[in-house]
Parts: C-alpha cells; sequence; structure tokens
C-alpha cells in the first residue's frame, strides 16, 4: 500500500501530486464519478497500492465491491461516489489474472459481503443474498446452486490489458481477478479518488487505507443497501 510513499520526483515531491499517471487518472475518475462539469466539490487523491500476483500462485480475489472495504471501517460515508484507476504494469491476460467485472453492478447500490474467513480482513459478496440483491437470474431459495466465481463471471467480462493501459470502475462495481497460472508476473498499480470532503472524513476519523496499520479492519459481515 502507499507507494506513492517511497517515490518522489527530482524536486522531492510525492508522485501522486505531480505524476502524470495520477493527474491523468484522477480527469478521467472524475468523469466516471459525473463531476466534470458541475461545480462541485473537487475529487482528490485517496491512496494507491501496487499488487504483484506472482508466477503460478492461482490466488484469486473474490468478487466484491470497493466500497464494502471501506463500511468495514466503520465510517458512514454522506457522499459514496468514488472511482479507481487500476493500470497494468505487465500484460494482463485472462490466464495471469486481468480484471473482471459485472457491467451496470454499481446501479445496484452496495450488496452484502462477508470475511472469506474468520480473521481475515479479505471479503467476498455474499451469494445468499445475490438472488434478492442483482437480477442475475439466481434461484434465492437455493442460492448455492452455482459456485459464485462462474455464476458471477457468466454475467460479467474480463478486461485483458497491454503494459500501460487502465481501466476505470466506480466503488460500487462488481470485480475480481483470477489467479496466476502462467509463468510470468502480473503487476498493478491502482489509484484511488474521491471527494475532498470524504477523503478530509476519513483522515479526521483515523481512517488511511493501511498507511499505519490495518487497525479497524475487523472479521465481520458488511451489509448492504442494494437492491
Amino acid at each position: 500500500m502507499w507507494p506513492s510513499d517511497f517515490v518522489k520526483d527530482i524536486h522531492g515531491q510525492s508522485i501522486r501530486d505531480v505524476g502524470p499517471l495520477h493527474n491523468r487518472a484522477r480527469l478521467v475518475c472524475q468523469i466516471v464519478m459525473g463531476l466534470e462539469d458541475t461545480g462541485e466539490d473537487p475529487i482528490i487523491f485517496d491512496f494507491d497500492m501496487l499488487i504483484n500476483k506472482h508466477p503460478h500462485t492461482d490466488t484469486s480475489v473474490p468478487w466484491h465491491q470497493d466500497m464494502a472495504y471501506w463500511r468495514k471501517s466503520g465510517l458512514e460515508f454522506i457522499d459514496t461516489r468514488s472511482a479507481s484507476c487500476w493500470c497494468a504494469l505487465d500484460e494482463a491476460k485472462v490466464d495471469n489474472g486481468c480484471m473482471w467485472f459485472v457491467p451496470g453492478s454499481h446501479k445496484h447500490g452496495l450488496y452484502n459481503h462477508r470475511s472469506v474467513r474468520e480473521g481475515h480482513h479479505i471479503i467476498s459478496v455474499d451469494e445468499r443474498y445475490l438472488g434478492n440483491n442483482m437480477p442475475l437470474g439466481v434461484d434465492p431459495s437455493n442460492p448455492r446452486a452455482e459456485d459464485l466465481d462462474s455464476l458471477l463471471e457468466g454475467h460479467g467480462r474480463p478486461e485483458p490489458l497491454q503494459p500501460g493501459s487502465a481501466t476505470f470502475h466506480s466503488g460500487l462495481t462488481l470485480h475480481h481477478t483470477r489467479g496466476n497460472s502462467t509463468d510470468s508476473h502480473r503487476r498493478a498499480y491502482i489509484t484511488n479518488f474521491r471527494p475532498a470532503a470524504m477523503v478530509a472524513y476519513e483522515r479526521e476519523n483515523g481512517f488511511d487505507h493501511g498507511r499505519t496499520s490495518f487497525t479497524g479492519i475487523e472479521d465481520q459481515q458488511v451489509s448492504g443497501n442494494g437492491l
């Protein structure tokens, strides 16, 4: 987490303040959030991270919405708008863990999530509620009839990327990645942006997305308000 804390330009400024990727990503995220011409509170950098899927690790990231992680902090966001830029540093493809998205999932609010196992901070959308929260054709009386990854991949799509290319998604977009079954690394750089007032609210309440620790990210369920 927070690689921008360690990378400066020749004048000693953090790349999050002067880096071309951060500046361009912020402008696109502003469009994703519908704030480009509104004159509302500007969006600013919230956090960044580097992710590396090592060769043959074959560890997937469960289907989730980013907002569910932030809800686990216990904070009540008045403005839930946020957007992330996921930039490929290596070629990202299905076999090494490119991003998958469920188009339109951001329109249904926050779904219920649960920890993947006790004491673990990784969470997954709770398949027990998908039939009620999302029009996926799931039978609510038999919600475990299909493997969750296969179920959602059937309604989603992969987004392979060349190095330097990027995807942008809302904090309410359902997404996941498969594991890396190839001989190569799959590295990605993620930047996140949200309205300045909400970033200030986070920091005032001691929430910094793991910059100091994972304190407050406890094993718990997250209740959504999705349709």
